[in-house]
């Protein structure tokens, strides 16, 4: 049986940390899913954990067990002051301690790193017994400036102390770092000509970017062309669309600046809202 669990963060204009979290099962990956059936409205980015046939609902945490439960946890906002924090306990419900060395991985203290915002881990084995962080990262154009890309994903070895303790090479989100090794049955999901090492590339190699510009292109089979004026691309950033009241954020600007409309029942009841018509104006 396959499990998904999802919040649905409807807004960023307050509240939007206590989401309403469903979940939908389905005996294939690919489907047919079943119908969301709603958890709580209590925390966002929930994490189902399965103990053997007792499986629980946790928030804002991906754990996983070895001789102790383990929490991941996203500190420090989703914005420079990120990080990836690690705590453990001897019983499911805890007490806690945590890691005394600090954050499992974090560019907080290091503004010109090129990849930042690193937090909001996950923990994998992989079938060779080793162990990888998948991480967030995202790549500003400018110091602490805007990040045209958003929120992307990054990869990071890790070890364990005689301890414990998980640790990645240097606590730093890196943008090249040795590729996980193949499957153990022989086969290798990655390309002929991989080289050994996963990166994360430059931006500037992805069409239609160049820094901060945004230029589009057409075609119509001789080869791609230019389509009109180069575009300032920071207004896709994350931090375009935050908007501050002095030095307080009024509404969050997360996943980039987008036009919608949408409506939300904060009941948790599913209710429909109908219109007629929309109108944007700027």
């Amino acid at each position: 049986m396959f499990h998904l669990v999802d919040s649905n963060v409807s807004t960023y204009a307050g509240g939007f940390t206590d989401s309403p979290n469903h979940l939908v099962t389905a005996e294939s990956i690919d489907g047919p899913w079943s119908d969301p059936v709603p958890l709580h409205a209590r925390g966002c980015d929930a994490s189902l954990f399965h103990d053997g046939a007792d499986s629980r609902l946790l928030n804002l945490v991906h754990d996983w067990r070895r001789p102790w439960y383990y929490l991941l946890t996203a500190d420090g906002g989703t914005g420079y002051d990120h990080q990836v924090t690690v705590a453990r306990s001897r019983t499911l419900t805890g007490p806690y301690e945590r890691d005394p060395a600090g954050p499992l991985i974090t560019a907080r203290h290091h503004p010109d790193l090129p990849l930042q915002k690193a937090g909001h881990g996950s923990l994998v084995d992989t079938p060779g017994g080793l162990s990888y962080l998948a991480y967030l990262v995202a790549r500003p154009h400018t110091r602490h400036g805007p990040c045209v890309l958003g929120r992307e994903t990054a990869l990071a070895p890790v070890t364990w102390t005689p301890d414990g303790w998980p640790r990645t090479p240097s606590g730093l989100p890196a943008l090249e770092i040795p590729a996980p090794d193949p499957f153990t049955d022989g086969t290798d999901p990655r390309p002929d000509d991989h080289d050994g090492h996963d990166d994360l590339g430059d931006p500037a190699d992805a069409d239609g970017f160049d820094g901060s510009a945004l230029r589009f292109r057409y075609d119509t089979g001789p080869g791609w062309r230019p389509l009109g004026p180069t575009l300032d691309a920071t207004v896709l950033s994350d931090e375009h669309a935050e908007e501050l009241e002095g030095d307080r954020i009024r509404v969050l600007g997360f996943t980039g600046a987008f036009v919608g409309l949408w409506a939300w029942d904060l009941t948790g009841g599913g209710l429909p809202a109908d219109f007629d018509e929309a109108t944007y104006r700027i």
